[in-house]
């Protein structure tokens, strides 16, 4: 049976007409296959080109508690991921509600049905207690082949009191929302979905939950691959190990995320271990005990040469010791760029295994300024037919935080009243018709005179 997903026929043809148009640029299967024999494509070289390091670690320095989060309007710290806190109402382990705001501010949908665009909470119940995981579905376009893939991570951490759990396993989790970010300008033959799973530390609960509930779709599962405690590196040989275990599907996601390592001159070294070792449990487990191909991205944990294809990271292990204590922070467990290698050598590595089509537009929006007194006015040019815009507008310039100031825009203009600020800033976005997949954002525009004698009386 096949997941169902939102896309009718309707939509899919439309999606045809757009390639059309030009809109939305196609490369072939033979090109991503091309890709994991170590051949670039182009865009996952763009995508790579717009990561940033610098979001995908604010995001871990908001889950690990470094730095105060809005969460429902409230300045909140989040000093605890254990899956117990996380869903007993308790303020300072709102980590789940954290990632599903930072999801809509992506433009991600929540819904109530799986398969659907947008994001889902998954319910299970474990030893009395009510838990979820998060589900982020991106439909794929091939409508006859229908596949899938799965980037996983878990949310929580150990043990209950203070536990920052940057290394396990805030580097994964804060991975996936650098990865939606990204994949919301691009387009895929196969559909990807995003999972935080929790209850990890009890047991695996939440990916065991997760298959018992969605097994019956998965025939068109093309593989996992997981994100746990990838940032460690204390020797500074930035060396991680793959585990692929013993069932030859493993083998095409481990030897496409080799092969674009190669291919994108990420500077990685890695153990690639074709085992089953028992210690590495983690959120890929179940998925090889129900005949799923999955690999999982992991500090070099393990000494297991007898095990390893490459032998790249020498005789010992160089596993953290600060898992599970309260000094599992950034400082202590983390390996910054190293960690950030492996967040673009997954993104790589999904995006070819799901078949890029390319971005949703060819170029982005520009956005001008007619004049700023009374109104602030904005011109662009329509990049299309029946495609619409978002706009977004900042008080302290083009580096945000971003409000969404207006959306489904149809017309070329948006006239904003002037409002005092310290750095008022605008910038644009095309929506392709389906609504699920934007241009990546216009320039920002900055530097607007403010006049007082314009200004209302309430903001003089």
């Amino acid at each position: 049976m096949k997941e169902m997903t939102h896309w009718s026929w309707g939509v899919f043809l439309l999606s045809v007409i757009l390639f059309g148009f030009g809109f939305i640029p196609g490369i072939n299967s033979a090109q991503a296959e091309g890709a994991c024999s170590g051949i670039p494509i182009q865009a996952i070289s763009q995508m790579l080109d717009q990561t940033s390091q610098a979001q995908w670690l604010t995001y871990l320095q908001e889950l690990t508690g470094e730095s105060p989060v809005t969460i429902s309007n409230q300045l909140l710290t989040i000093s605890n991921r254990n899956t117990s806190m996380l869903f007993n109402n308790s303020v300072d382990a709102q980590a789940f509600k954290y990632i599903e705001e930072q999801l809509s501010a992506m433009q991600y949908p929540s819904k109530n049905t799986v398969g659907y665009f947008g994001y889902l909470e998954h319910d299970y119940s474990y030893n009395g207690n009510n838990w979820q995981n998060l589900i982020l579905t991106i439909p794929g376009q091939d409508q006859v082949d229908r596949k899938s893939l799965i980037i996983s991570a878990h949310l929580d951490d150990y043990p209950e009191g203070i536990a920052p759990g940057a290394e396990d396993n805030g580097v994964g989790a804060a991975a996936l929302l650098e990865i939606a970010r990204l994949l919301r300008y691009y387009q895929f033959d196969a559909t990807i979905k995003l999972i935080w799973f929790t209850g990890e530390e009890q047991g695996l609960r939440g990916s065991k939950e997760y298959l018992s509930d969605y097994y019956m779709f998965s025939d068109d599962l093309i593989g996992v691959i997981n994100l746990d405690m990838f940032g460690y590196d204390s020797d500074d040989d930035d060396c991680f190990e793959i585990h692929a275990g013993t069932l030859p599907g493993s083998y095409i996601l481990g030897d496409c995320l080799v092969n674009t390592i190669d291919a994108y001159s990420l500077p990685l070294t890695y153990d690639y271990i074709k085992a089953v070792i028992p210690e590495a449990a983690s959120d890929h487990r179940p998925f090889w005990d129900n005949g799923f191909a999955a690999i999982e991205i992991l500090e070099n944990h393990f000494s297991l040469k007898a095990a390893d294809d490459f032998q790249q990271c020498g005789e010992d292990a160089d596993a953290s010791p600060y898992n599970h204590t309260s000094s599992d922070t950034i400082a202590n467990s983390v390996d910054v760029p190293l960690a950030f290698s492996l967040v673009k050598a997954s993104l790589a590595t999904a995006g070819t295994m799901a078949e890029p089509l390319g971005a949703c537009f060819n170029t982005r929006p520009v956005l001008t300024l007619q004049s700023s007194v009374p109104t602030v006015k904005l011109y662009w040019q329509k990049m299309g037919p029946l495609i619409t815009y978002r706009l977004y507008r900042s008080v302290n310039g083009c580096g945000g935080p971003w409000q969404e100031l207006a959306d489904s825009l149809s017309t070329d203009h948006f006239y904003d009243p002037l409002i005092n600020a310290p750095d008022l800033a605008y910038k644009l976005e095309a929506i392709a018709p389906t609504g699920m997949c934007y241009s990546l954002p216009s320039n920002c525009i900055t530097d607007i005179s403010i006049r007082r004698m314009y200004l209302p009386l309430t903001v003089r």
